[in-house]
């Protein structure tokens, strides 16, 4: 269900209003820093960029979708994943670094790669931009003149807004040493802006000229944000609520944009993090990450779009990638079905409108749930073909009809309970003899029930349905008055050797009455 508010999509909103504030000409832009693998919570901030862009574009609007890689941020530490050679490294933009895993241009490229990658799955293809390659290329060149013109004033601008005292020898500029390699701060000696270059003097002892019209140093961040919105001509683009925080960036940002850069700031969306359920908010520096490309390997690209925006994006989101994903899924599908028979919200619709990314995902229509096909795939041992055969004596032989979009599914299911976040209880593994110690440790009577379900069952056609099966379990649970729990279990311990599994009914419908029969005698006279 949407938690929207209103009956008009937030996306629509803020594309009429920049349309009718700003004109017809748009950039969008979302931003990342590739330190590290780039984990799920930061595809937040990508795809509402992606969906205004979608939106403004629908309205006639020419709009462009950027995507920025501060590729020109220097590593910070040495995080958990690296080497102890990579020590040497910390503080060295990550452009200027190998790759970890050795088969990669730098270290920016190697996870700056894998997040594009991945992106282009779920249908988000923007303009990448890498911040090393913009300030290499002189593209902030006017920014730092400015900047370094007015250094007073932006040290004033963020001294007030930020209500701190900056650093004694801050510089709107941080030069690359070539010595040791660090782009963090230095003593800047002597500035000549005509001809771009600042005299320096670094923290290991060496002495320099820095030519920034060659990319040879970049702007502090306080200042780099708002240069890119300038340079990059952005209309518009979300931050996280961490940069709204008041004083913070974007309140700097804001002043530094119209009274260094002479520029109107971007039209803003705040957003609130996306958080993994039982670990709080997603974070590279505290290891709270699940990665865009591992979620793609257990759900359809729509449904990693529709993870997030099924929620407003002012509203926290909490991410359950084991027993939550199952509920999404299914979510999902439900949406689906109202939105082909004309039942959906419009603020639903809007919702699936920008998650669907190709027809198929788009048409299909399934009754079976995301729990059944777990459960099926399992029985059928990963078998697809043996799957079907499943499928086709059953209530959802209709499904087979969207085969396509099943097998997509069921893919996925494999891939999920394999995850190291799927539940163990939603793994199960049919016998292929009785579980001897299950079974032995059952009551007389539920062993007695077995053997009675048993005589029951055989009399029943091959192609009973799942309800009259439910039925014959129920009258064996009347016949000896035994609770219904005990029964269940029963079921469960001839079959998986465990207390508990799905839906008792369907289970065995699918299991195949025959095998079932034979099992429950078994079980019945140990």
């Amino acid at each position: 269900m949407s938690q929207e508010t209103g009956s008009v999509y937030w996306a629509d909103k803020i594309a009429e209003k920049l349309i009718a504030e700003r004109g017809n000409t748009h950039i969008t832009c979302a931003g990342v820093t590739p330190s590290g693998e780039i984990h799920f919570g930061n595809l937040k901030e990508v795809v509402l960029s992606d969906v205004v862009t979608r939106a403004l574009i629908e309205r006639g609007a020419d709009a462009r979708f950027t995507m920025v890689f501060d590729t020109f941020d220097n590593l910070r530490k040495l995080y958990p994943f690296l080497p102890e050679s990579f020590e040497e490294f910390v503080g060295r933009p990550i452009s200027e670094i190998p790759d970890p895993f050795g088969d990669k241009e730098s270290y920016a490229a190697r996870f700056r790669d894998q997040f594009v990658d991945s992106l282009a799955e779920i249908g988000i293809t923007p303009e990448i931009v890498d911040a090393d390659k913009q300030y290499k290329a002189g593209v902030y060149t006017k920014s730092i003149d400015q900047a370094l013109e007015k250094e007073e004033l932006a040290k004033t601008i963020i001294t007030e807004v930020s209500g701190r005292d900056l650093p004694k020898n801050f510089s709107v500029y941080n030069p690359l040493c070539p010595e040791c390699g660090t782009i963090t701060a230095k003593e800047i000696t002597k500035v000549d802006i005509p001809s771009h270059k600042v005299e320096y003097r670094c923290k290991c002892g060496h002495e320099g000229v820095s030519d920034y019209s060659r990319g040879e140093g970049k702007l502090s961040w306080r200042l780099d944000w708002p240069a890119r919105w300038r340079d990059l001509g952005v209309t518009f683009e979300p931050f996280g609520k961490d940069h709204a925080t008041p004083g913070g960036s974007r309140d700097t940002g804001v002043r530094l944009s119209r009274e260094i850069f002479c520029c109107e700031p971007p039209e803003p969306l705040i957003y609130e993090w996306i958080r993994l359920k039982g670990l709080g908010d997603m974070s590279s520096s505290k290891g709270i990450t699940i990665t865009l490309d591992r979620i793609l390997k257990t759900v359809p690209p729509h449904l990693a779009r529709y993870a997030i925006l099924r929620v407003h994006p002012s509203k926290t989101l909490e991410f359950d990638p084991a027993e939550g994903l199952m509920r999404m899924v299914d979510q999902f599908h439900t949406m689906k079905v109202k939105m082909n028979s004309g039942e959906a919200s419009e603020l639903d619709q809007r919702i699936f409108h920008f998650s669907w990314i190709d027809e198929l995902a788009h048409s299909a229509e399934l009754k079976m749930t995301f729990r059944h096909i777990v459960t099926l795939i399992q029985i059928a041992r990963g078998d697809l073909d043996k799957m079907k055969q499943i499928i086709a004596r059953g209530e959802y032989a209709s499904d087979l009809e969207e085969w396509d979009y099943l097998k997509q599914l069921t893919q996925k299911a494999l891939a999920w309970l394999d995850a190291p976040y799927c539940p163990e209880s939603f793994k199960i593994e049919v016998r292929d003899e009785l579980p001897a110690e299950a079974v032995a440790a059952l009551s007389e009577t539920q062993r007695k029930a077995l053997g009675l379900l048993a005589e029951r069952l055989s009399a029943l056609p091959e192609d009973s349905d799942a309800e009259t099966i439910h039925q014959a379990v129920y009258a064996v649970k009347d016949e000896l008055e035994i609770k219904p729990k005990e029964i269940f279990q029963a079921v469960y311990a001839a079959l998986l050797g465990k207390k508990s599994g799905p839906k008792a009914g369907w289970f065995i419908e699918s299991l195949g009455l025959e095998f079932c029969v034979t099992r429950f005698r078994e079980a019945g006279a140990v």
